[in-house]
């Protein structure tokens, strides 16, 4: 569900219909409007965006949180001489999907019992084509070891709060999902299961990433007989048990895939080809098999940088305003390397003008480095946040006081909350509706465009340049006053925004499920805001 809030006040109402008829320049001007009448002036001003670089302490990466999250494994490493060695492994629990097919046979009218006999196991994923790293057609490395500690899917907060508009507090009970993020470690076996070695051509993958219907690439991996075997009889002998997951993860908490090489690819752990396959017989039949599947389950990557001998080693305090002392800004999904903006000079440049109003309002980044087959994120999300570099968002569900002062503050702004909806609930626009019980997720606060969606930068790879425009956003700040709250910092860090029908409206989370990375000089990094003032003649 998104969370949509208040319109624009009525004075600006009145300007912005007299902007449509009146507005702009003697002649036509950049927004492609002829002036008409001389009574409203268009001006345009690049205002300065000071920025700096930022690392966050943590990037959310399970999968399954919110039905606009982007699910993947994503395994791999590489080498980049700026951001560092970049490695990401992926931790993941599984379930039967099926029971094992166990005959009768009736002999002479004595019914004795076909029982099923192991054959072997193997595991495989398929790729959702997804690549990043080295060119070429190269080889790639994976190893599957056995998790040694439960993947715990989620916990219960309890909270005294108001809700519903109750004068009275009540103490509210609420599930939490345990969201796992890239400095998640969970230990597993040292010895693995089963490795393989596979070829990745990147531009094949990248090929395939574009069409509407890809081959089934899988990769395989032969696991050892003896755990396969352990499984084998706990699912025959359980047959009434297996496929609970309480029950089946006392017995294998997970597994974890270690990789080496010089690309990250994805694999799509809800595709029924991603499995764990248990091959056995019968006296019926020959060549069965038992799928165990990832798919809805917890899951996630664990996401590493060593950045030591890259131009980031000075990179090392969380959330502390960092200037590396080479001009450049940086940004790079699922590491927590973001570029901070801070266009708090937009209220002092327009100070004096009395009556304005925002045509356009748009953050241009010129002349993205090309990083060749390193290539920068699609798009950057633009997510506000305090003078201390934490996000803005809402506190925990409830119409409490606090509650209440912080929704209306990021309505003033025309602002927007992703929210999942439960409608079978009083209170669904509250809340995510993750893993099957109803919470509060990603409260925090995006600037917004005007087509009711996140604003982002959109990257184009013919000019190099990033660009996305928010004068809704813009008019509401330029209408505040010095006592109201002043949203004027933000981080951009990568996000997708819808790019098909079937897409959520709002776009899709994407930082923790991919690795792409940019840099740009500072002063590359500009506000160009389009306005209107009455003329005077």
């Amino acid at each position: 569900m998104n969370l949509w809030v208040n319109r624009i006040q009525g004075q600006l109402t009145v300007l912005a219909v007299a902007l449509f008829f009146f507005s702009c320049e003697d002649e036509a001007n950049q927004l492609g409007y002829p002036n008409p009448n001389s009574k409203f002036d268009l001006q345009t001003i690049d205002i300065p965006v000071t920025s700096s670089i930022l690392l966050l302490d943590s990037i959310r990466t399970s999968n399954y949180d919110a039905v606009n999250d982007v699910n993947r494994f994503l395994v791999g490493r590489y080498n980049d001489s700026r951001f560092g060695d970049i490695a990401s492994a992926t931790f993941a629990e599984l379930l039967p999907a099926d029971t094992l097919e166990i005959d009768t046979l009736n002999n002479n009218g004595v019914i004795t019992r076909d029982e099923a006999v192991f054959d072997s196991v193997s595991i495989q994923f398929r790729h959702d084509f997804y690549v990043y790293g080295a060119a070429g057609n190269t080889q790639q490395h994976i190893a599957v070891h056995e998790v040694t500690e439960r993947l715990v899917a989620g916990y219960t907060v309890t909270k005294t709060t108001h809700i519903g508009g109750q004068q009275k507090p009540q103490e509210i009970t609420y599930p939490q999902p345990q969201l796992y993020l890239s400095k998640t470690t969970i230990p597993y076996n040292p010895v693995a299961l089963g490795t393989k070695a596979y070829g990745v051509d990147r531009d094949k993958h990248i090929s395939y990433a574009a069409d509407a219907t890809p081959p089934e690439i899988v990769t395989s991996v032969n696991l050892d007989p003896a755990f396969g075997h352990r499984l084998f009889d706990l699912i025959r002998e359980n047959p009434d048990s297996a496929q609970s997951r309480a029950f089946f993860q006392k017995h294998l908490k997970g597994i974890a895939i270690i990789p080496q090489g010089d690309k990250v690819i994805g694999f799509n752990p809800a595709d029924a080809l991603t499995r764990l396959e248990i091959h056995y017989h019968t006296t019926k039949e020959d060549s069965l098999m038992l799928p165990i599947t990832f798919a809805g389950l917890v899951s996630y990557n664990q996401i590493t940088a060593d950045r030591a001998v890259s131009e980031l080693s000075g990179l090392n305090t969380f959330y502390q305003d960092t200037d590396l002392g080479n001009d450049l800004r940086y940004v790079q999904a699922g590491t927590g390397v973001v570029t901070k903006i801070d266009f708090s000079a937009f209220k002092s440049a327009l100070d004096g003008l009395g009556q304005v109003v925002i045509n356009d309002a748009e953050f241009i980044i010129k002349d993205v480095e090309d990083g060749g087959v390193l290539t920068p994120p699609g798009n950057l999300a633009v997510k506000l946040i305090n003078n201390n570099n934490r996000f803005i968002e809402l506190p925990f569900p409830g119409r409490s006081g606090d509650y209440q002062t912080s929704y209306n503050n990021i309505a003033s702004y025309e602002g927007f909350i992703n929210f999942n909806n439960d409608a079978t609930t009083s209170y669904s626009n509250y809340f995510y509706f993750v893993r099957g019980s109803r919470l509060a997720f990603d409260s925090t606060f995006f600037v917004m465009n005007d087509n009711r969606t996140f604003l982002t930068l959109n990257y184009s790879a013919d000019t190099k340049t990033y660009r996305g425009s928010a004068p809704r956003f813009f008019q509401q700040l330029f209408l505040k006053t010095d006592d109201a709250p002043l949203f004027t910092k933000a981080i951009l860090l990568p996000y997708a925004p819808a790019a098909a029908a079937s897409d959520p409206p709002y776009g899709r989370h994407i930082n923790g499920k991919t690795l792409n990375r940019a840099a740009f000089r500072k002063d590359n990094i500009i506000l160009r805001v389009y306005y209107t003032t009455p003329a005077i003649n």
